[in-house]
């Protein structure tokens, strides 16, 4: 079967309509002008639309019949198996010259399409991010009242996923973008500063009074997101990841007279 495509050239989206709502003026193979143009092309020449050429931010997708074969060409567009069972035609998604992805179209008008930015944002978040590493200084677990009590995290490094959406393969990178310090005795504070080792320091707390606290830090990741080779778009939110608490004892100094 000859497969015949409607292309609606946007930022993020991509529609597929009937032939018959072929836009007047419109030829196959023709670089679409206009952001919201609508041109039924064959689906063999939908791998030569061009961007519009405006200087503008938009992203073209086009697609072409995924011939497994290794063709340029295919005689006839392959069928598979979309995900609800039913027949559809085997389509490669190209951003651009690109190659992103696959799809298996139906024929509904929502298909093919890449994922939305909150369908990646919640792929984001079913992801594994690493959770902030704590040190403190004095080590061993104890401190004194009223002594500058030294936290820093190691966790500094950009941290990239790899997975798949609608056929399509996205990259996800994220780097920690601010730390939030619980000391535990009911005061925090938030900052980009993963603080450092001694004697440089930059996150520090004095206790007022001795005990045993819990202390923890939770760091929140910001990041971006492409399909395939594609431009980075930015995550649509950032990524909260809870730290784990460790136990401080806060000891009272008692000074001691020596003899001389």
């Amino acid at each position: 079967m000859r497969l015949i495509l409607a292309l609606l050239c946007a930022t993020a989206t991509v529609a597929l309509v009937p032939a018959a709502s072929h836009a007047e003026g419109c030829t196959g193979g023709a670089t679409l002008q206009q952001v919201g143009e609508i041109c039924a092309i064959s689906g063999h020449d939908a791998a030569t639309i061009a961007s519009s050429g405006d200087g503008g931010d938009r992203i073209n997708y086009t697609f072409k019949p995924n011939c497994h074969e290794g063709t340029r060409v295919c005689s006839e567009t392959p069928t598979c198996t979309a995900e609800d069972g039913g027949e559809g035609e085997d389509l490669l998604v190209y951003e651009g010259s690109a190659k992103v992805g696959e799809t298996c179209w139906t024929g509904k008008a929502a298909d093919p399409q890449l994922p939305t930015p909150d369908r990646v944002m919640a792929a984001a978040r079913r992801l594994s991010w690493p959770a902030a590493t704590l040190i403190i200084q004095p080590p061993d677990g104890e401190t004194l009242v009223n002594f500058a009590t030294n936290f820093y995290t190691t966790t500094t490094q950009h941290q990239i996923r790899t997975v798949s959406l609608l056929g399509v393969r996205v990259t996800i990178d994220a780097a920690p973008a601010a730390y939030t310090w619980l000391f535990g005795d009911g005061e925090r504070q938030t900052g980009s500063d993963p603080g450092a080792a001694y004697p440089a320091m930059g996150v520090e707390h004095r206790y007022r009074t001795r005990g045993t606290v819990s202390a923890q830090v939770d760091v929140t990741y910001r990041g971006r997101y492409r399909f395939g080779t594609g431009p980075w778009q930015p995550l649509p939110d950032t990524l909260a990841v809870p730290g784990t608490a460790r136990q401080l004892r806060v000891r009272t100094a008692t000074p001691l007279l020596v003899g001389g």
